[in-house]
């Protein structure tokens, strides 16, 4: 099939973490399998510490994303706090014409992919693969957000992979419409304003009357002596002024700008099309997966080393 070309072609730094899950269930397996055809007591020691150490670390990022969902109010986008805040809505394309997913070409509001070729025994060699970058919108009813997924930790359940030939192809994507759970580095970005606009636009509009220096001697050279004095540019710039809130009293006010970006500080950012609850639940699963694994494995590790 013909593949579409797109901007990104790497995957998010940040990784996807669910996917971490499974592969420290497949490196305890791996471990275990040493261990067990391992005749030595030291060897089967030191895999077993090692399992435990893995445990440890996978505990701490699952217990850590695990609290974040369930103590983080969800907040309102029109009254939301500046930091970092926890918000759901809806997911939504901003232009007229959504952004198509690289693989099946389908509208969508992010996506990832990967391409896979079929080698020797049935392995599969990764290709390529990466992820759209573009910023979409999260709507809650009471104002819209701005999300900017670039280094997301993103969490769909709408996932398909197909074979044609020799190549195997997987997507995943978010679609306009669909619930969107997303907590991270939330701002508000005021337009320009007051004061400091009414002077921006005064010297756009002299700067367009002196394009025509005929006109401005016509309107403001009072004494006809072919140039413009002092005073005369101090009542041109009045006349602009006037000009200028006089235009500006006919346009709606410009509306504030709410962005969702990744905290500077490392914090998690993460967006999903998953029921929030439903993702709390599947990591502290995962949280009591990986403590047991770590006290049974350092209890059994420890002993063997010790006697």
């Amino acid at each position: 099939m013909s593949l579409q070309g797109t901007s990104p072609a790497r995957a998010s730094p940040r990784g996807r973490f669910a996917w971490v899950n499974w592969t420290t269930s497949f490196a305890h397996v791996s471990l275990l399998g040493i261990a067990v055809e391992s005749e030595s007591r030291a060897v089967t020691g030191v895999c077993l510490l090692v399992i435990a150490t893995i445990s440890l670390l996978a505990w701490a990022g699952n217990y850590r994303r695990w609290r974040l969902i369930v103590d983080t109010p969800t907040s309102r986008i029109g009254s939301a706090a500046q930091g970092y805040v926890e918000l759901a809505g809806t997911a939504h394309w901003p232009g007229d014409t959504p952004l198509t997913s690289e693989l099946a070409g389908a509208p969508c509001c992010w996506y990832w992919f990967k391409v896979e070729r079929k080698g020797a025994r049935d392995h599969w060699t990764q290709e390529r693969d990466g992820e759209s970058f573009v910023p979409f919108v999260l709507d809650d009813g009471s104002g819209q957000c701005v999300v900017h997924p670039a280094e997301a930790e993103v969490h769909s359940h709408r996932r398909k992979t197909w074979i044609e030939g020799d190549r195997r192809f997987t997507e995943v994507t978010i679609l306009p419409d669909d619930r969107l759970y997303a907590i991270g580095a939330f701002s508000t970005h005021q337009p320009l304003d007051g004061e400091a606009a009414v002077r921006a636009e005064i010297a756009a509009l002299v700067v367009k009357w002196k394009s025509d220096p005929l006109a401005l001697l016509e309107r403001f050279d009072l004494d006809r002596d072919g140039t413009i004095d002092l005073d005369e540019w101090q009542l041109a710039r009045r006349q602009a002024r006037r000009e200028v809130e006089r235009d500006r009293q006919g346009r709606p006010r410009p509306l504030a700008v709410h962005v969702m970006r990744g905290p500077k500080d490392g914090r998690l950012f993460m967006l999903s099309n998953l029921d929030p609850e439903a993702l709390g639940r599947r990591y502290l699963r995962w949280k009591w997966f990986h403590l047991c694994a770590f006290l049974a494995s350092l209890g059994i590790g420890s002993w063997l080393l010790l006697h």
